[in-house]
């Protein structure tokens, strides 16, 4: 009976290993490092997604799917092809309008908005290729969103600033040192009036804290040299309390985790350099669950299919808690 007992675990284990792919052979050394950790992943078929998505006749469609596609390349194989890099940069300088901004794509966007310069700087930091485009009208057009309130707005002819739009433009224009002490005084007084008791962010003032506008305000107070020790605790003892933060077990939710929100409070925790503080354990099978077998994408929350967005997000967390390069570290 002990022999049989003995056989069945043994064959058991082995069924268990074989269970989850292999990870393919890379030269990326964090791959071959975190092996055990990555064993759902087959990043091979992932690899294999990503490079299909550049084969589409109107590759990369937009600025972000450009953005995830570039980042999710450099963290898997530190590299793009020659062809698929010049295709990307022609497609980012014929997005850049006549106010300087960016537009999602050359063809049907008829607006500039933050957000996409945003996306074309990240892109172009990454390639280390910013001479790609004129940063001087971009960054013209970013100070010309700045309103009064110390905020943003996201577009030529909208008024009122909003809380994303303010971090995006914060981050390049902080990037290209295009603000003043004043500049930052007023967005650091903009920014923290979003700030509730819990220590987390809000979308809307008096709002309920949310882990997503946390980490984009986290984002950009840092950029700009605000984010001070006091600020950090408050922070950190507010996204230890959410679900994406590994750490908290039989509550129930009305609605349902993505990961995107995973992917913010990882990028809040790291600048806060309390990452450590999180419950990895738990937040690697949150990824699993993510995880689509059949393309080797991820999907925005367990059950749904795959999208670039959501394995951008995922890859980035990945990275994030260090399993992965991070070409943007």
């Amino acid at each position: 009976m002990k022999l049989k007992t003995v056989q069945f675990f043994l064959i058991l284990t082995i069924s268990l290993f074989w269970a989850f792919p292999k990870i393919a052979t890379s030269s990326n050394p964090k791959l071959r490092q975190n092996n055990f950790l990555l064993r759902p992943f087959d990043f091979s078929k992932t690899r294999k997604l990503v490079s299909e998505w550049a084969e589409r006749e109107r590759f990369p469609d937009e600025i972000t799917i450009a953005y995830y596609y570039t980042y999710i390349k450099l963290a898997l194989d530190r590299s793009l092809s020659p062809l698929v890099e010049k295709r990307i940069l022609n497609f980012i300088r014929s997005c850049q309008k006549e106010d300087g901004g960016f537009a999602s794509d050359p063809k049907y966007a008829l607006f500039s908005t933050v957000k996409d310069t945003f996306y074309a700087y990240k892109i172009l930091k990454l390639l280390n290729k910013m001479n790609a485009a004129d940063w001087k009208k971009a960054t013209t057009f970013l100070r010309a969103r700045m309103n009064s309130d110390g905020g943003f707005s996201n577009r030529q002819g909208e008024k009122n600033s909003n809380i994303v739009a303010t971090c995006w433009a914060v981050q390049v224009l902080a990037g290209f040192k295009k603000l003043t002490k004043m500049d930052k005084d007023k967005i650091e007084n903009y920014l923290v009036g979003f700030r509730g008791k819990d220590g987390g962010f809000a979308m809307l003032k008096g709002g309920p804290s949310s882990p997503r506008v946390t980490g984009m305000a986290v984002m950009a107070l840092a950029e700009i040299g605000r984010f001070n020790n006091r600020l950090k605790n408050k922070v950190v003892t507010y996204l230890k309390t959410t679900r994406y933060s590994g750490l908290v077990s039989g509550k129930k939710y009305r609605t349902r985790p993505y990961v995107e929100g995973l992917y913010y409070v990882l990028e809040a925790m790291h600048l806060c350099g309390a990452i450590e503080q999180l419950g990895k354990k738990q937040i690697l099978h949150f990824l699993y669950r993510l995880y689509v077998p059949l393309n080797g994408g991820f999907g925005p929350t367990p059950g749904l299919g795959t999208t670039p967005p959501s394995t951008y997000y995922a890859v980035k967390s990945l990275a994030l808690l260090g399993l992965l390069d991070d070409p943007e570290k």
